[in-house]
């Protein structure tokens, strides 16, 4: 294990240090397969890594949980590591929700766990003062920590029937602003003696997102922000949302720490990591990645048809402490094969599972387009799970809707599941 540190220089004398990390999405299944070894494995990385770097601080920016309902089995998961950590170490927590979260889940314990060192902020609070949290020896170095959850509508603008997507983009981004500005003011306000960090849970611009397993975060993309909104005296941005690590623009100390596995085969190629950092009473000392080992390998195959059988009897792909899972995308499929089992019978008692096949026809759309058409078993569950999808399907086939009238209802829909998933977020 010694190799995976050897980049992080030892922790500094009057320094504190702190790890971000964010988008965990216990619970999360590929398919119907679960990931709860992956993430076991993984929280055993980051215990390891708290120790051997002598962590103080754990920040952890949100989507903790896949939804807002999620299994046992993932809650005991979050419990039973915030209980080793506490048990091991002396390191402080910072909890936020995400969009997946529900508020109330991650609040429920808020009191309990704050006596074991562990601060969670579920809802954005009405009082600013709730928002943050001083960590660190009396003594010093300490930090303060603006813990700003993830924004929902309610907590930036009031709606009203009519209104454009510039004015509520308009709202939105002016009301994350003013969240931001509000927790920083109060924090100052109390003391400035020490460095900031806020966290947060959205998407800025200049970022690379995937959508393939991120949600759109507010109606219709509206509520993306650029990095200018954040406050200036922030010494450090700890941001979750996008799946892959990254920096924002040229700001090195505005962050996404990205997700610790690759939650879908469009994260197959990503490089999984966690920030470690350094705070000095002057501000930010160190900034370093450190890389979460791959406990299971996503992989991607495109091939031919005529490639299958030389490729899945032959292919070694590498090796990872799980059985990698592999997705083949087939270009060129016969019309009427059972390419599922073909595939299958192919990759039988390989060192690798396939567990997921698609026949990709190119096919051209009303826009002119080259789209990908799915053809394997779950395409009729993959639409039932993409209503937008759906919607959208559904949309092009009114021609006779003007682009003012497909925009109002793309609105409108947008804010159908914005509403929803809110409610399905409460208990």
């Amino acid at each position: 294990m010694a190799d995976l540190f050897s980049q992080i220089p030892p922790h500094p004398d009057q320094a504190l240090r702190v790890l971000h990390s964010a988008d965990w999405h216990l619970g999360k299944p590929l398919g119907d397969l679960s990931r709860a070894p992956e993430h076991e494995a993984f929280f055993t990385f980051l215990l390891n890594a708290i120790i051997e770097h002598r962590v103080d601080v754990l920040l952890v920016a949100g989507d903790v949980f896949d939804s807002a309902h999620p299994p046992q089995s993932a809650i005991k998961q979050y419990y039973d590591f915030l209980s080793q950590l506490r048990e091991q170490t002396d390191c402080e927590v910072v909890v936020i929700a995400g969009n997946h979260d529900s508020p109330a889940l991650l609040d429920a314990p808020r009191e309990l766990l704050s006596a074991q060192r562990v601060t969670v902020v579920g809802a954005y609070p009405s009082d600013a003062k709730q928002a943050f949290v001083t960590l660190g020896p009396e003594a010093g170095p300490r930090v303060h920590v603006a813990a700003i959850p993830f924004l929902r509508d309610r907590d930036l603008r009031t709606g009203k029937m009519g209104e454009s997507q510039s004015s509520i983009q308009e709202q939105l981004v002016a009301g994350i602003g003013r969240c931001y500005k509000k927790v920083v003011n109060a924090i100052k306000r109390h003391d400035e003696t020490w460095p900031i960090i806020a966290m947060g849970h959205l998407t800025v611009r200049q970022c690379e997102t995937c959508p393939d397993s991120e949600r759109e975060i507010h109606v219709g993309g509206l509520g993306t922000v650029d990095a200018s909104i954040f406050p200036k005296s922030i010494d450090y941005l700890a941001l979750g949302h996008l799946h892959r690590p990254q920096q924002i623009g040229d700001r090195a100390h505005m962050r996404y720490s990205g997700s610790p596995i690759p939650l879908s085969f469009a994260e197959a190629g990503d490089e999984k990591e966690v920030r470690i950092l350094d705070f000095s009473a002057t501000g930010l000392e160190g900034n370093y990645g450190l890389r979460v080992p791959s406990a299971r390998r996503l992989i991607q195959w495109h091939l031919r048809r005529d490639e299958l059988e030389l490729y899945l009897t032959q292919k070694r792909p590498p090796k990872s402490a799980l059985t990698p899972w592999v997705e083949v995308l087939v270009t060129d499929p016969i019309s009427g094969e059972n390419l599922y089992e073909i595939v299958r019978d192919y990759a039988a008692d390989r060192p690798y599972e396939v567990v997921k096949v698609i026949g990709r026809y190119a096919q051209k759309n009303v826009e002119g387009t080259m789209l990908g058409q799915l053809q394997d078993d779950s395409a009729a569950d993959t639409l039932l799970r993409e209503p937008k999808r759906v919607f959208e399907n559904r949309l092009l086939q009114e021609e006779s809707l003007t682009e003012d009238e497909q925009s109002a209802l793309r609105l409108a829909f947008d804010e159908l599941l914005t509403l929803k998933g809110e409610r399905d977020r409460e208990f």
